[in-house]
């Protein structure tokens, strides 16, 4: 007898397949669902309390749900209305976002002015004889100002003005500033008008204290000059005066200085340069130049150039034949070959509009020494008419 074939049958496989089935049978179509939220676009808008240091914000939009502040300085916030400090005072751009409950967006942008309380300053400096300059520069926070000279004239309404008085005498000039806050802030000197001489030049007693008010040119600084020297003086010097170093060139090079000073002038105003100088006779290839100049960068030697600005010049090569000088420039550059755009005025310079000059001084040689030490004293450019 044959034997019989056994089916082995897995049920536990059989039964995962069914229960596989019926899942599959059971799905159903997934569904998407969503919410759609109706409403009004916002309305972004916004007013602030003042134009102070500290400003408060208030968010007047319609139809918002959520509120986002830049404040023109870098900061921003999410509160509906925040307070905001700003650390300087200035024009700032400040934008309020919003977003409505349905998703819309709105904004809008305001131009702020912050500003501190106003004050009241002014400096005063003489510009010829009974005429004095007013400057209002250093008041904070000005939205309008005006001047009140004591003397009965039309009050002015610039920061800076010049003003003539009728005579000498003391007056009680009154700053009056109103704010950007609408506050109001006063205040007065009693200033004495006599008739004067007026220096536009600063520092030109050449003590120590005068350095800082001249700047070395940088493209001729081999000799530094030395401020405060008193164990020499030219003969018409007073207490100190400026040093320039004994110097010498090798052949075919140059040791030179110049220094100058900024100097306002007004159109039409006739202003005398002088000088008190001290130079050692046997100098060759020398020269001690007084320039006055409309750019600080342009110091123009060249008699043939019509832009040429050497004012009042002694020089080797241009009737100073080596003797000492000691004394009065005008009077040495006369003597010694009358070189120099000043000579034919007498050392008057007329201003040709309200501006800036620069007035240099420049001393050193090509090729050649000085023999000794050159010496600079009250050096003066004084408004004469």
């Amino acid at each position: 007898m044959k034997p019989k074939h056994l089916k082995i049958v897995n049920y536990r496989f059989i039964a995962s397949i069914l229960v596989c089935l019926q899942l599959i049978s059971c799905d159903k179509n997934e569904e998407f669902i969503s919410t759609i939220v109706e409403g009004d676009s916002p309305i972004a808008s916004f007013s602030s309390s003042s134009g102070a240091l500290e400003v408060n914000f208030n968010n007047t939009s319609e139809n918002f749900e959520s509120s986002y502040w830049l404040f023109g300085d870098g900061s921003s916030s999410t509160e509906e209305s925040p307070t905001h400090t700003y650390a300087v005072a200035g024009k700032y751009n400040v934008t309020l976002k919003t977003n409505s409950p349905a998703g819309y967006t709105s904004s809008v942008t305001q131009e702020l002015n912050v500003a501190g309380p106003a004050s009241a300053i002014y400096t005063v400096t003489p510009v010829f004889r009974y005429t004095r300059r007013f400057d209002a520069s250093g008041s904070q926070n000005v939205a309008s100002l005006a001047w009140d000279f004591g003397d009965g004239s039309v009050p002015a309404t610039e920061r800076i003005v010049a003003h003539d008085f009728p005579s000498e005498g003391i007056y009680t000039v009154t700053l009056t500033v109103r704010g950007l806050l609408g506050d109001e802030k006063m205040y007065s000197e009693k200033i004495e008008v006599i008739d004067q001489e007026v220096d536009v030049l600063s520092g030109g007693t050449m003590e120590t204290a005068s350095s800082g008010k001249w700047s070395n040119w940088s493209n001729q600084n081999n000799n530094p000059p030395i401020f405060g020297y008193t164990e020499d003086l030219p003969s018409t010097g007073a207490g100190a005066c400026l040093k320039f170093n004994s110097f010498s060139a090798p052949e075919n090079s140059s040791t030179n200085q110049l220094i100058y000073q900024e100097v306002e002038v007004v159109k039409g105003g006739k202003y005398q340069l002088s000088a008190a100088i001290k130079a050692p006779a046997g100098a060759h290839q020398t020269y001690i130049q007084f320039y006055i100049s409309e750019d600080p960068n342009s110091w123009i030697e060249d008699a043939s150039n019509p832009n040429a600005n050497h004012f009042l010049c002694l020089n080797t090569w241009h009737g100073w034949n080596s003797t000492a000088i000691d004394g009065s420039l005008l009077e040495a550059v006369k003597a010694n070959g009358a070189y120099g755009v000043g000579v034919s005025t007498d050392g008057v310079y007329t201003a040709k509009s309200d501006q800036k000059l620069y007035v240099g001084i420049q001393v050193g040689t090509w090729s050649g020494y000085s023999n000794g030490d050159v010496l600079i004293d009250e050096v003066k450019f004084i408004r004469i008419e």
